[in-house]
């Protein structure tokens, strides 16, 4: 999973025929998905996920935190 401006890496390159510049080269790197947390939107802080029954049967997941939907 690459996540935008998390994982960043310097990418030394040499000019070439293809491309005439050389220089340091922001590269973004893939991180473990175990590495990522969601955002509750009822709370607004990075949770863990759980999960419960509905009234329904349906499996549905829920903030660990707060406990609401998510």
């Amino acid at each position: 999973m690459v996540v935008e401006g998390v994982n960043v890496a310097k990418r030394h390159t040499k000019p070439t025929k293809s491309t005439t510049q050389g220089g340091i080269i922001d590269k973004f790197m893939p991180i473990p998905v175990s590495a990522v947390s969601l955002i509750c939107s009822s709370c607004g802080r990075p949770t863990r996920v759980g999960s419960r029954i509905d009234e329904n049967g349906d499996k549905v997941r829920v903030c660990r935190k707060c406990g609401s939907d998510l």
